[in-house]
């Protein structure tokens, strides 16, 4: 399960940080997690904390980045995703959805048209 980096791992890098930086790390850390928490609506799924959340992908998850960033290619192919909209968490509307599936079918059948 665990994919070890030719460098070693992302946690152990995080445990050599020297102590300042690392608990400038932690405040900011501790500051998005308020903020996540004050957005966190009554019913919602439990939020885990983004320290758990960076020594698990840190950790354990080494594959964790690239399975998601290659799931992101994929999906880029058929919706119309950025990274701006990534990196925000927002999905792109229906309007936006319908367009870009309209020329991808435009596309592919003025392709298969090609090919006949």
């Amino acid at each position: 399960m665990r994919k070890r980096l030719e460098s070693g791992t992302l946690w152990w890098l995080l445990k050599q940080m020297p102590p300042a930086l690392k608990m400038r790390l932690n405040e900011e850390l501790e500051k998005i997690d308020a903020d996540r928490k004050d957005a966190h609506q009554k019913g919602d799924t439990r939020i885990t904390s983004m320290v758990q959340h960076l020594r698990w992908v840190a950790e354990d998850q080494a594959e964790l980045v690239e399975m998601r960033y290659m799931l992101f290619s994929v999906l880029t192919k058929y919706m119309p995703l950025t990274n701006d909209r990534m990196l925000k968490n927002e999905l792109p509307t229906l309007s936006d959805c319908t367009y870009f599936w309209g020329r991808l079918i435009k596309n592919l059948e003025r392709e298969a048209a090609e090919i006949v």
